[in-house]
């Protein structure tokens, strides 16, 4: 999951004129007496109930057709970690823990008779569950525009051919087609249809697709892939078998024979010692790292770096802010968001700061491609911001939403994009892709286990006409 928030917070003034109050914990707000009853979010279909105490919160995924209670369960309410109220109790802003986000919750009158209903019957039905389903997609869903503007219509279509005698069966496979249709990396579905559990994944993307579709060898795909892009091309071949591991191997780095640094980062996430690392554990371990890797660098004197990102499936943004930090001389505006299903769509912006730790203020040459996505195109954006950074190889893959998961009433999962993220000069690459200033095909859509090393030789060639 990308739970990569990024709007900074300024004093609020809502619509009461009234001032909030300064920012707490969240167990300090939601123990308050004013924040007893039920709150709904301004976006993201998030419904709290919370007790007169405040030591029981229950959560809701809600919308005008589905109900369903996600307590205990890992949501975008579990990232939260402060918050704050207005002076008259109405409005509520709860932020996480990793990023100057808030998400607005405005206080209802009670909680809605379908969150209270019996989950058997009709809310249990493959009926009901794709009407869940749609209404998730409508209400949430940012880029029908961008990836089908149909998509409604086609849905509508569907559930005209559908009645109380539908079965599961009968609802996953049209789900599926329509999930397809988005071609959006960040929507997927988890299901358990006649006893077998199955995940969907909507647009794994033209290079993934490919290495797929043309692998006839031993053994996974995948793993084939991966093997011949950090085994073969950069272990062996970019490195000379002389590279360093960093953060369980996410990171690869070392120094070419052009005395230029290169490293491979290959996951934003997964980089401290134990599987469920708190995020400052996280923290500590890619800074530990960078810390580390940049001191050799700069030990070495390297005339520039290399940024591979070209296969970086993604993981948390705020890490690749810590790594962009490294790079930037000064405080500078990286990118902006908004949750595109708010009535609040004010683009709120992301800063770079400087560290005090190991740093490098040479050229950056930072290279993606159509396996760069999530997490790994928000470090692609924060590091276009970066005076000293030139982005090469193929556009990114167009996914840099975070992605909302919803339930439906009988268990299973859909994830989808609601939030717009724009980068430094304001412009939306969501299924677009981010485009390099020098672009050319990193992975070839017939053969995809070749082009990433004659990329970076490509890549290698542009710093040594350019950088002297």
């Amino acid at each position: 999951m990308s739970f990569n928030y990024n709007l900074a917070i300024t004093a609020l003034a809502f619509a009461t004129g009234t001032s909030a109050m300064a920012s707490s914990a969240i167990e300090d707000v939601l123990s308050a007496d004013e924040t007893q009853g039920v709150w709904l979010s301004d976006g993201y279909g998030i419904l709290l109930d919370v007790s007169e105490s405040g030591q029981k919160v229950r959560t809701y995924d809600y919308t005008d057709q589905a109900c369903v209670e996600t307590t205990g369960e890992e949501t975008h309410f579990s990232y939260m970690r402060a918050g704050r109220l207005d002076l008259e109790s109405s409005l509520m802003e709860l932020r996480t823990g990793t990023d100057p986000y808030d998400i607005r919750f405005r206080r209802i009158g009670a909680l809605p008779d379908a969150c209270q209903s019996d989950r058997e019957g009709h809310r249990g039905s493959a009926l009901a569950n794709f009407d869940a389903f749609v209404s998730y997609f409508k209400e949430h869903y940012a880029f029908f525009d961008v990836h089908n503007p149909e998509w409604l219509e086609q849905a509508a279509r569907i559930r005209s051919k559908l009645d109380e005698k539908s079965g599961e069966s009968d609802i996953i496979e049209p789900m599926i087609g329509l999930l397809s249709s988005l071609k959006d990396g960040h929507v997927s579905i988890q299901a358990v249809v006649g006893g077998e559990e199955g995940e969907f994944i909507a647009f794994p993307g033209p290079t993934l697709s490919a290495v797929q579709q043309t692998y006839f060898g031993e053994g996974s795909p995948m793993a084939a892939f991966g093997r011949q892009f950090l085994r073969t091309d950069i272990e062996q071949a970019i490195l000379g078998g002389q590279g360093r591991n960093a953060v369980n191997e996410r990171i690869k780095y070392g120094i070419t024979s052009d005395d230029i640094g290169y490293m491979a980062v290959m996951s934003m996430g997964g980089y401290a010692a134990t599987p469920d690392a708190s995020e400052d554990e996280e923290l500590a371990a890619i800074n530990d790292a960078m810390d580390e890797i940049i001191s050799y660098f700069n030990c070495a004197s390297v005339k520039a770096i290399i940024i591979d990102i070209s296969v970086n499936r993604g993981g948390y943004d705020y890490l690749a802010r810590e790594i962009a930090r490294r790079f930037a001389s000064k405080k500078t505006l990286v990118s902006s968001k908004f949750a595109g299903d708010a009535t609040n769509r004010t683009p709120q912006p992301l800063f770079v700061e400087p560290v005090t730790r190991p740093s490098f203020a040479g050229p950056i040459y930072v290279l993606t491609s159509d396996v760069t996505v999530s997490a790994a195109e928000a470090l692609t954006l924060s590091l276009r911001a970066l005076p000293n950074v030139t982005h090469v190889g193929s556009k990114t893959r167009g996914a840099l939403s975070d992605v909302l998961e919803k339930k439906l009433p009988n268990g299973w999962v859909v994830t989808l994009s609601n939030e717009v993220y724009l980068d430094h000069e304001g412009v939306s690459w969501e299924g677009k892709g981010i485009p390099p200033e020098h672009e050319w095909q990193v992975f070839d859509p017939s053969n995809p286990f070749t082009g990433h090393l004659p990329s970076v030789e490509r890549t290698i060639a542009l710093i040594d006409k350019e950088v002297q």
